[in-house]
């Protein structure tokens, strides 16, 4: 008996002394989880991994001494584990949040920024412009400013034609009574004067008319004679008024006959004086009718030979007065508004070997169906002669100009294109504006703008060109910086 309570006592210090190396165990086991605990609060997830297979394995040496607290304290540190672990993704997540919005801020600001130097800046223009430059900047862009003043465009309008012999001084000479060509006297490019025989005709009509002209004189001098004795003798009461009135009607029958055939002369081109001495020619020459020149100038044609039948059908010499050509210009339907009859026109050829100056004396009220053109024609003086039909030619025409007080003239190279509209910089103290204007009429070096701007408004004059390029890099660049 005494020795089962020797026993006893025994086990149970044996046992006291067991549950106190187990309490020194788990003891340093918790502080060994506490220490790993703050590390794994600031480490990532793989860390956080790493720790939860080491105290797996101070796990598993604790469940070999007393199974039922291992259980218990690994429930109670998977439970601290998973918070902790939750606790870490929070944090994480938290931070990449505050992150993106603090990018997503920064960026917006950034684009707030970018479009700062040429964004919608000012309520007057309402469009992008360019920040004032230091006098550095703009000796190197080469920038010069000016104002806005009225002024008048010198305009040419360049018109291309062809020459022709003047038509107002042109003859096409028909003989007027047919016959055999006796004789010609002058040949094609012969110059001529009024009055000098080109051709000798001989003629059986002319013959016809000639004799009933000389007839008539005759007739009518015995007519006339018989009439005044009649006359006479009736108021003499010798003779009745019939033998009277006969002898009188006889007198003007032959009268007419006479001055039919001398209309007839005429109308050949014979002269008062010629017919006057007609009874005193010879008979030889009655058949002979001589063709003159009518006006002087060059025989540019001849369709005449001698031998030849010619009849008042067609022309037989061409003479055209050379010292007086005409440039007939083609005018296309925008350029008429500004072409009128009495203006100055400067007319070149042969490459500009010759030129004149002359006036537009006919513009036509027809546009031609096949070159969609009218004619505007010029005389130009030729007593040279060293202009010739058929020459290509070219002129310059310069309209009248606008009022200087109400037109705005700039350089055109102060004009550029931006969003495929004419446009302006205009000079302020923010920088330089862009303005959309309306231009007019152009001449060689400067342009009408109609609407836009006002005057008095400083516009940069030289240099728009580079503002414009830094315009569109400016924005091509605060485009790039907006992709994502």
């Amino acid at each position: 008996m005494k020795f089962k309570h020797i026993f006893l006592v025994v086990i149970i210090i044996a046992a006291f002394a067991g549950f106190g190396l187990h309490s020194n165990m788990f003891a340093e086991t918790a502080d060994d989880h506490a220490g790993q605990g703050k590390e794994d609060f600031f480490s990532d997830v793989h860390d956080h991994e790493d720790h939860e297979g080491h105290e797996d394995h101070e796990m598993m040496e604790t469940h070999e001494m007393e199974a039922d607290h291992t259980d218990h304290e690994d429930h109670a540190h998977d439970m601290h584990g998973d918070v902790d672990g939750h606790d870490d993704m929070d944090d994480h997540d938290d931070m990449d949040d505050h992150d993106e919005m603090d990018d997503h801020d920064a960026h917006e600001e950034e684009a707030d920024g970018s479009h700062e130097g040429h964004g919608h800046a000012d309520e007057t223009f309402g469009e992008a412009f360019i920040d004032l430059m230091n006098d550095a900047q703009i000796k190197e862009a080469g920038l010069v400013t000016d104002t806005l003043k009225t002024g008048s465009i010198s305009r040419q309008i360049h018109l291309t034609g062809e020459t022709f012999f003047d038509q107002d001084r042109m003859v096409h000479l028909v003989p007027r009574i047919s016959g055999v060509v006796a004789s010609v006297n002058k040949k094609q490019g012969d110059r001529v004067t009024k009055g000098e025989e080109l051709a000798v005709i001989h003629s059986r009509e002319l013959t016809d008319i000639k004799s009933q002209y000389l007839s008539a004189i005759e007739r009518i001098a015995n007519a006339k004679i018989n009439f005044e004795r009649e006359k006479s003798l009736w108021e003499k009461k010798i003779i009745p008024e019939k033998q009277f009135l006969e002898s009188k009607q006889a007198f003007i029958e032959t009268r007419i006959d006479m001055q039919a055939a001398e209309r007839k002369l005429h109308a050949l081109g014979f002269s008062e004086q010629y017919i006057a001495d007609l009874p005193n020619q010879p008979h030889e020459i009655l058949f002979e009718y001589r063709l003159t020149a009518p006006a002087g100038g060059v025989i540019i044609e001849k369709h005449i030979v001698q031998g030849e039948l010619v009849t008042a059908e067609s022309p037989v010499f061409i003479i055209a007065d050379t010292t007086s050509i005409w440039v007939d210009l083609q005018v296309y339907p925008k350029d008429l508004a500004n072409i009128k009859t009495g203006q100055k026109v400067f007319v070149s050829a042969l490459e500009g070997s010759l030129s004149a100056q002359g006036e537009i004396s006919f513009i036509s009220p027809m546009v031609s169906r096949e070159t969609r053109t009218a004619l505007a024609r010029v005389v130009v003086t030729n007593s040279d002669r060293q202009w010739r039909a058929g020459l290509f030619a070219n002129a310059v025409v310069t309209p009248e100009t606008k009022d200087a007080d109400a037109t705005l003239v700039v350089p055109k190279s102060a004009v550029q294109i931006i969003d495929g509209k004419p446009s302006l910089f205009i000079a302020t103290d923010k920088g330089y504006f862009p303005v959309t204007v309306k231009t007019g009429q152009s001449g060689k070096t400067h342009i009408e703008i109609v609407s836009g701007v006002t005057a008095g408004q400083t516009y940069v004059r030289n240099g728009s060109y580079e503002l414009k390029a830094k315009l569109v890099t400016s924005t091509l660049d605060s485009h790039a910086g907006h992709g994502h």
